[in-house]
């Protein structure tokens, strides 16, 4: 197996940037400008992420982890998720629910699972196979009506 040649620094930093840019949307409390700088000096001690390091970058990428933003399903490769929301849009799309969007699903979950649930990444492997099955099952009864 060959090993692929090292990133250019300029296409590392290109996708950090892109990363931290798609993370801050996650986090409403940043989208004031003067308060997403304080926020990005307090992690790096710079105020801008056009003038720092791929590792700088990395460090505020880390910061907004631990704020509360996740990759999201496309990126992070949590295929279960994907598949999670995938069948949840296709039941919607055969017209067995009435609303497409994350905020239902976490109602259904919360129904299915019998205790609330904040955030669809917030739940266990075990959580996410029981409610793909679960939506499986749904689709099949459909299939029979």
């Amino acid at each position: 197996m060959t090993r692929r040649p090292p990133m250019p620094a300029e296409s590392q930093r290109a996708r950090a940037i892109r990363a931290i840019q798609s993370r801050r949307r996650q986090i409403p409390a940043l989208a004031e400008e003067e308060t997403w700088r304080d926020f990005i000096e307090r992690a790096t001690g710079l105020r801008s992420l056009r003038s720092m390091p791929v590792p700088f970058l990395a460090q505020v990428l880390d910061a907004l982890a631990a704020a509360g933003a996740s990759a999201g399903p496309g990126r992070s490769g949590d295929r279960q998720l994907a598949k999670l929301r995938a069948e949840w849009i296709s039941l919607h799309e055969e017209g067995a629910t009435l609303d497409a969007s994350d905020g239902a699903l976490l109602a259904w979950a919360g129904r299915q699972l019998a205790r609330p649930v904040d955030r669809l990444d917030d739940l266990t492997s075990a959580d996410k196979r029981r409610l793909i099955e679960g939506l499986k099952c749904w689709a099949l009864r459909l299939e029979q009506d």
